[in-house]
């Protein structure tokens, strides 16, 4: 018989206690801390998925009067609404943003002494964009690069995530982890509160058989991400068939995918003046339930 468990609310918090520095993120993390001291007011964090760039940002929005925003949701709105922060943080961009929008916003940041930050998988400089001015601005970009953890850097992030639970890991499991998990810090402490949820919850020792499980349990849930996505493409074709309407359909499956991610909806509350922000998942992530004070 499972045991009960008080779930309580999970959201990836950014505290700089919790950042590890180490050789591959060093410079960044140099930069972010000597704010506002920088050698230019426009800088490019750069490197793959779930490096800590984002966690990066957020140690930077708490230094400085900062906005940050995920580049799919830039839009007019924008350019009034930055002109009161010090710092304009731009979070995933994948060249998603019009580009004469954005080349009005550096300018803007240009002419008010304003600091841009933005993100990016690859160095903005390789992007390929049509507008000549807006290369030229990404030209004069600072670039600093991040790599994804190394194992030893995987082992004391794994090893004190445990630790503060109280949970020791053993050499032999501590090498599977590190052969099996994805090398990303959210995937780290997704999975560790994981191991201990389950762990709890079924009353049973951490051992290889249950990291296996929730290693299995964390990459189910990711190809039912990846189904819900190739099924959705249906979705407006199954609407024309059967409602003889494939534009309404269309549009449901858009607006689900234009939607805030839990992650982006905590930073628009935060943006908003609340404190505490957290959510909690629901049925996988399918919705989620986000709280927050403001006194």
């Amino acid at each position: 018989m499972d045991q009960l468990t008080f779930e309580f609310p999970f959201t990836t918090s950014y505290y700089e206690d919790d950042f590890y520095v180490s050789k591959n993120n060093f410079n960044a993390y140099k930069l972010i801390e000597s704010c506002p001291i920088w050698p230019g007011r426009f800088i490019n964090i750069y490197g793959p998925k779930g490096c800590g760039k984002t966690h990066l940002v957020n140690i930077l929005k708490k230094k400085i009067n900062s906005l940050i925003i995920e580049a799919s949701k830039i839009n007019n709105d924008l350019l009034a609404e930055v002109k009161s922060k010090e710092c304009l943080i731009i979070d995933n961009y994948k060249n998603n943003i019009d580009q004469n929008l954005l080349y009005t916003i550096i300018n803007q940041a240009l002419q008010s002494n304003q600091y841009i930050v933005i993100n990016t998988l690859e160095t903005i400089k390789n992007t390929k964009v049509e507008l000549k001015d807006l290369k030229s601005r990404f030209d004069s970009f600072i670039e600093i690069g991040i790599n994804l953890p190394t194992d030893d850097l995987l082992k004391v992030i794994i090893t004190k995530n445990f630790s503060d639970k109280q949970i020791k890991i053993n050499a032999n499991l501590m090498s599977y982890i590190l052969k099996n998990i994805k090398r990303s810090y959210e995937e780290i402490f997704k999975f560790v509160k994981l191991v201990d949820k389950t762990s709890l919850s079924t009353g049973k020792p951490i051992n290889i058989n249950l990291i296996k499980k929730v290693i299995s349990k964390i990459n189910e849930d990711e190809e039912t991400l990846v189904i819900y996505k190739f099924y959705s493409k249906m979705i407006p074709g199954l609407g024309k068939i059967f409602a003889g309407d494939s534009v309404s359909y269309q549009y449901l499956v858009d607006s689900i995918e234009k939607f805030y991610s839990q992650k982006e909806l905590k930073n628009v509350i935060e943006n908003n003046h609340f404190k505490d922000v957290e959510y909690r998942n629901l049925a996988n992530g399918i919705s989620a339930i986000h709280s927050g004070w403001k006194i």
